[in-house]
């Protein structure tokens, strides 16, 4: 048994950039992460045993599992910057922290991104449709990650890249009816059978058309290109909406916020676009514009989650 000193596990949010959706069909996604962070704060006098998980949500079946194994129990107090409006990575913020404290204090588990992974999706594997786990690697790596999901996963890291563009980010969850469940949610893209393997000529349609999107944003990041970028968002956020996989609100957001002065692109993030609205900047233009497009979108009750995207650490311990 490992000994551990009193400390605070935290892991960073996240959003999907681009490739939510096209990623249960096998495609890459680029997801990023940034401030505030998730947290568990051990307890000064006496610890806090957490034990109080929804129930068949990815901590609560990790937690089970190592219940089953005898691993030390998790202990500490679960904080959310987010007040529980969800949105950014909790879930899977629960799942690394619990992962990253139980591996901490006892011997027996792998720290990789791809043991984390694996054992995640194997304790999802009983749902309708198994999250691909991307934001969970995101995440757990930290900066900006291409998760292609193909044989096992692969990662490639964006992080020098990205330090060139200008992002805002908002919440929408705050806005009464906006948040869509998730969980819910995949249960109805299964019942549509979003990911059948049988692809008909419509579905293999819209898989070359995202493939297209995604390589062309990627391409974008590396070159450092704002403006193919903005368009690739945008375009990729167009063809969800074609699809119906974008909420109403979401799509007035992007029309609005989209016509602004130095907006090059805007793109909703969550299960059906709803939760965040994120918005590039040409950089030349962004203190002179950001202020505008805060404004225009506080108008519409989004709340600025973050002005300019630092690049967070993944999943860590601090004293």
């Amino acid at each position: 048994m490992k000994t551990l000193s009193s400390c605070t596990i935290s892991v960073p949010s996240k959003a999907f950039l681009i490739g939510e959706y096209a990623v249960l069909l096998g495609l890459p996604a680029v997801i990023f992460t940034f401030s505030p962070r998730f947290k568990i704060v051990s307890e000064i006098q006496g610890e806090m045993v957490l034990d109080s998980w929804t129930q068949g949500s990815p901590v609560s079946r990790l937690s089970d599992w190592m219940r089953e194994r005898c691993f030390p129990a998790v202990t500490g107090q679960f904080y959310d910057p987010y007040q529980s409006q969800g949105g950014f990575g909790a879930s899977t913020a629960q799942f690394a922290m619990v992962y990253q404290q139980s591996a901490q204090r006892s011997e027996g588990l792998d720290l990789s991104w791809k043991a984390v992974l694996k054992l995640y999706q194997e304790l999802m594997k009983d749902e309708p449709l198994v999250p691909s786990g991307g934001d969970l690697v995101a995440q757990w790596q930290g900066g900006v990650i291409a998760f292609d999901p193909v044989f096992g996963g692969s990662v490639e890291d964006l992080g020098e890249f990205f330090k060139s563009f200008s992002f805002l980010v908002f919440s929408a969850t705050g806005q009464p009816g906006r948040k869509v469940p998730t969980h819910s949610h995949l249960e109805a893209l299964a019942r549509r059978k979003f990911t059948d393997s049988k692809l008909t000529l419509k579905s293999a349609l819209l898989k070359s058309v995202l493939a297209q999107t995604i390589q062309k944003a990627l391409e974008a990041i590396r070159k450092g290109d704002e403006m193919i970028l903005g368009q690739a968002m945008s375009q990729f956020a167009d063809i969800l909406h074609q699809e119906g996989l974008e909420v109403q609100s979401t799509w007035e957001d992007r029309q609005m916020l989209g016509q602004l002065p130095g907006v090059l692109g805007v793109k909703g993030a969550g299960a059906l676009q709803s939760d965040a609205v994120l918005v590039l900047l040409r950089s030349a233009d962004f203190l002179s514009t950001r202020e505008r497009v805060i404004e225009e979108a506080q108008s519409r009750g989004l709340t600025l989650v973050a002005n300019g995207v630092t690049l967070e650490s993944g999943v860590m311990c601090e004293t």
